[in-house]
């Protein structure tokens, strides 16, 4: 009774070739890319070439799809990005009231704060 040894088939599979396989947004881009034609026009920013892309009639509208999907970031910032959050509003809000009869008492026992 055999233990171990060659298997043939066993392991990984070895690739076809030295070059990654590109990923599908990569390859429609890339059509995006073969089909309109950036040279004819300046464009300062991928926004401004990605909404070129969306508007113009004679791409196909898969394509113009994917250039919306693609520029979608540069449209619209993240929730963080814009700045405070409702939490750091309410935190601000309360500090700017905590004044006057709001204000926070003195510490027991008449000692200083360690500030």
């Amino acid at each position: 009774m055999a233990r171990g040894g060659f298997r043939p088939g066993a392991g990984r599979k070895k690739t076809a070739g030295t070059e990654a396989p590109k990923s599908k947004e990569i390859r429609e881009v890339s059509a995006v890319l073969e089909r309109f034609d950036p040279a004819s026009a300046e464009f300062q920013n991928a926004e401004e070439f990605l909404m070129a892309v969306v508007n113009s009639p004679d791409v196909e509208i898969k394509e113009r799809l994917t250039a919306a999907v693609a520029v979608l970031p540069y449209q619209k910032p993240k929730m963080g990005e814009q700045g405070m959050g409702k939490k750091e509003q309410k935190a601000e809000a309360a500090k700017s009231r905590a004044t006057g009869k709001f204000a926070p008492p003195p510490p027991p026992g008449g000692r200083p704060a360690l500030n």
